[in-house]
This record gives C-alpha cells, sequence and structure tokens, in this order.
C-alpha cells in the first residue's frame, strides 16, 4: 500500500509538486509517462522517500529476468522485516518476452 497525503516539494524556490495525494492498494500499479528529462524518476524517488520504502530502479534496456529476481528478493526480505519496496521500472515497453 502506499498512501500520501499533501506532498508538496520545492526545488529551490520553485514549488515542483504542489499538494499531491495518491492512495495505491498493494496490487495496484502507478504508471509514470512522459518524454525523457521531464522528472518521472524524480517523482518515484520522492513517493518512495515520502513513504519510507526502497527505492529500487530498474532499467528495461539493461537488465533481464535475473535481475528482476534479484530485486524480488531484496523485497521479500525487506517485506518479512516490515519495509517496503518500490520497483521503478524505466523503459518498460522495451521488455520483450524472450527476456
Amino acid at each position: 500500500m502506499l498512501s500520501v497525503n499533501n506532498l508538496s516539494v520545492n526545488y529551490g524556490s520553485t514549488r515542483v509538486v504542489d499538494k499531491l495525494n495518491l492512495e495505491l492498494g498493494q496490487d495496484e500499479i502507478l504508471m509514470l509517462v512522459g518524454p525523457t528529462g521531464c522528472g518521472k524518476t524524480t517523482i518515484a524517488r520522492l513517493l518512495a522517500d515520502h513513504t519510507e520504502l526502497e527505492f529500487e530502479p530498474l532499467s528495461a534496456v539493461f537488465s533481464g529476468v535475473a535481475d528482476l529476481r534479484k530485486i524480488f528478493e531484496s523485497a521479500r526480505s525487506r517485506r518479512q522485516s516490515g519495509r517496503g519496496t518500490l520497483l521503478f521500472v524505466d523503459e518498460s515497453h522495451r521488455f520483450n518476452r524472450a527476456q
């Protein structure tokens, strides 16, 4: 479960996130879509930090099933100690069935 209430973030004197509210259930997925450099990874990191989840970035271009398995195992271990994981898959459209 990911729950964010009234998250506001400044970068210097500029407000980059203003009063974000977000609720995701255990099996729900959030997809951030936008052009390169628009802040998708930054938003995911902010969500992880704000919710005290471990941030696990993964590039579909450079990673495969073995990398996912390692992250899933780490996430299971964390879950057993009461901590959660936010998996961020960059370029997810590049995954294919052969991987």
